[in-house]
């Protein structure tokens, strides 16, 4: 069964453009690690500084063995665009 590893973030004040860009370029680098399945970047209709993140994988072992992987600079944009700690949530993948 795969897993969806979700994220919701909240940008802080002036750092909307840049939390988005950098989620697309975390994106990017994840679809090249073994074992995941790709990544979604949606944005809150109702707060445009409201953004969630979802990553796709074969299973929750793969994810894990993801972290040695993720672009540090990468990751260093999104932690510098944040207002608050993400809310983090593993989900099994039922279907779709």
């Amino acid at each position: 069964m795969s897993f969806v590893q979700s994220y919701l973030m909240t940008a802080r004040d002036g750092s909307e453009a840049a939390l988005e860009q950098a989620l697309h370029d975390l994106g990017a680098a994840l679809s090249q690690i073994a074992g995941s399945l790709g990544a979604m970047v949606l944005r809150s209709r109702a707060d445009a500084r409201s953004f969630s993140f979802l990553e796709f994988w074969v299973d929750d072992q793969a994810r894990d063995a993801a972290g040695p992987h993720l672009p540090n600079e990468v990751m260093g944009r999104i932690k510098d665009a944040l207002g608050a700690p993400p809310q983090v949530v593993g989900y099994d993948r039922l279907g779709g």
